[in-house]
C-alpha cells in the first residue's frame, strides 16, 4: 500500500512537468544591407540574389534578467539532419562572411551552390544550434526534438513574422528615411499585437527582434530587450533609416 502510494504521488508529480531553465525565446533578425553596410562588401561580406529581406540571426533561450543558458550539450551538430532546409538555410539565415553562398539562386530559390560544400558554409548554423539549439532541446524537448526540429522552427517564424511584409504594409519601403522610432514601435506593436524591438546601427535599422512564450507563442518583449535595443535609435529617434539591398 506504501509503494503504490509513493508511485502515485511520483506519477501525479510527473504530469505537467516543466523542463525550461529558461523564460522565453528571444528570435533576433539582420537587415542585409546594413550587416554588409558595416564590412566591406565582396571582401568580408556576400549577398546571395535570394537574400532579399530580413534573415535570421537566432532563436535563443533567453531569461528576463538577460542572462540565459548556454552550450547545453546533447547531439553534436550533422548537416546530414538538416540537407531539406539547405536552400532556405542558404538565403534565410546566411553566414555573410562566407563567400560560398553568393553564387545565386534559381527561380525557384533553389542555391546553385552544390550540397558538397556544406562543410564550408555551415559554421553559422553550427554555433547557433551548439550555443543555442541544444539549450532549447535539453529544456524544451516537447517542442524541439533535435536539430531538425530547432532549425526548421527559426526558418518558419521568420516567414510568419515577415517583418518586411510588415513594414510594407505600415507603409514603409526600403530606402526609407526619416522615420521616428516611437511611431515605427507604436505601428509595429499594432501590427502584431505585442511590443517587438527594432535594432539600429548608429541610424539605420539593423534587425527587428520578437519574442516567443515557452509555446512559441508571441509576447511581448521584456523590457531589457526593448530598452537594450532602443537605447543605440533613440539617438536618432527621428531619423532612422531602411536602406535598400544592393547586391554589388
Amino acid at each position: 500500500m506504501k509503494t503504490s502510494f509513493i508511485l502515485a504521488i511520483v506519477a501525479a508529480l510527473t504530469i505537467g512537468v516543466v523542463y525550461a531553465d529558461f523564460d522565453f525565446y528571444l528570435f533576433e533578425t539582420f537587415w542585409p544591407e546594413t550587416l554588409c553596410g558595416m564590412s566591406e562588401r565582396g571582401s568580408s561580406c556576400w549577398l546571395n540574389p535570394c537574400t532579399d529581406s530580413f534573415t535570421v540571426h537566432g532563436l535563443w533561450p533567453n531569461n528576463t534578467d538577460g542572462s540565459y543558458p548556454s552550450s547545453c550539450g546533447g547531439s553534436s551538430w550533422d548537416m546530414n539532419l538538416v540537407q531539406d532546409l539547405y536552400n532556405e538555410l542558404i538565403y534565410k539565415w546566411p553566414d555573410y562572411n562566407s563567400s560560398e553562398g553568393k553564387d545565386g539562386c534559381d527561380s525557384n530559390r533553389n542555391s546553385f551552390l552544390e550540397a558538397k560544400t556544406y562543410h564550408s558554409v555551415d559554421y553559422l548554423w553550427e554555433h547557433e544550434y551548439t550555443k543555442h539549439g541544444t539549450c532549447a532541446i535539453k529544456y524544451e524537448p516537447d517542442t524541439f526534438s533535435d536539430e531538425h526540429d530547432y532549425m526548421s522552427e527559426a526558418l518558419y517564424l521568420l516567414d510568419m513574422l515577415d517583418f518586411q511584409g510588415a513594414l510594407n504594409q505600415l507603409g514603409y519601403e526600403q530606402g526609407a528615411e526619416g522615420m521616428v522610432y516611437d511611431d515605427l514601435m507604436n505601428q509595429l506593436a499594432g501590427y502584431y499585437g505585442v511590443t517587438v524591438s527594432v535594432k539600429c546601427q548608429s541610424s539605420i535599422i539593423f534587425g527587428i527582434n520578437a519574442c516567443f512564450d515557452l509555446n512559441l507563442g508571441l509576447m511581448d518583449c521584456p523590457s531589457n530587450v526593448v530598452g537594450e535595443d532602443k537605447s543605440t535609435c533613440k539617438k536618432h529617434a527621428d531619423a532612422l533609416a531602411w536602406p535598400t539591398i544592393k547586391y554589388e
